[in-house]
């Protein structure tokens, strides 16, 4: 069983407000369909759809009075609004995909509960999740990112052998691609240089208020250590149906 998360700047415009890219998500869901006979679930960014009521809000910081109670329901109305707009791509497609809205079933401070994804999967569903707003024992409410939530599923949900990002660029980088014309993939992260990489790092291009590409590196040298590989890459529907398969990708490999 593999996870692939379909980055937020794949399905939306990220510094563009509420605006997604449906063409893109057409071309993703047609991967995916083809990709289908292989066990997988979904995760997908909220670009900014959800980063944009975030940041206003400031959800991360908690809900400690009313006006964040407020920001809280319209963050996660936003993770499912452009979930929604996914979802029907797949659905257009022909693939059996169905939402779990991760605010039913995490609670940080609290265990997951994973048996709905389980059964969706024997019975032949495609579960699809995304980033969403969680409740919170000790802030009232929290941001989850995908990655968060991939994580916390990699450590309860057995069977699952990868984890694949697919992303605007096609890995990770000594600088970045998008300012800088001589940054240099990095294909492979691992204990003998994952000090030295992280101080590449960045936020992502955009609003992203879970933390961009060090967010996900760190998560991911997690997951490693666990004895699951990931594998960051550039995600055209060629790449996403290809992981998919178990194929190899060009990218950035994080193992350990």
């Amino acid at each position: 069983m593999r996870i692939i998360k379909i980055g937020g700047s794949l399905i939306t415009e990220k510094d563009k407000p509420y605006t997604p890219r449906e063409e893109r998500m057409r071309e993703i869901a047609a991967a995916v369909k083809r990709a289908i006979g292989n066990t997988f679930l979904i995760g997908h960014g909220g670009g900014s759809f959800p980063h944009t009521s975030a940041k206003k809000y400031r959800t991360k910081e908690g809900c400690k009075d009313s006006n964040s109670l407020l920001g809280a329901g319209i963050v996660h109305y936003d993770a499912v609004w452009i979930n929604q707009l996914f979802m029907r791509a797949l659905h257009e497609e022909g693939v059996p995909a169905i939402s779990f809205h991760p605010n039913s079933f995490v609670v940080e401070g609290g265990e997951l509960y994973t048996e709905p994804l389980e059964v969706a999967i024997e019975k032949g569903f495609i579960p699809v999740f995304h980033g969403d707003v969680v409740m919170d024992r000790k802030k009232g409410c929290n941001i989850y990112s995908t990655e968060t939530i991939i994580y916390k599923l990699v450590k309860v949900m057995k069977g699952i052998k990868a984890i694949g990002m697919a992303e605007e660029v096609g890995g990770v980088y000594t600088a970045d691609p998008k300012q800088t014309e001589d940054a240099e993939l990095i294909e492979r992260i691992d204990k003998s240089n994952a000090g030295e990489i992280m101080q590449y790092l960045s936020g992502s291009h955009g609003i992203d208020v879970t933390g961009g590409m060090k967010h996900k590196v760190e998560m991911l040298i997690e997951l490693a250590k666990m004895g699951i590989d990931s594998y960051i890459f550039e995600g055209t529907p060629e790449n996403v149906e290809a992981f998919l398969k178990g194929k190899k990708v060009r990218g950035t490999l994080i193992t350990w």
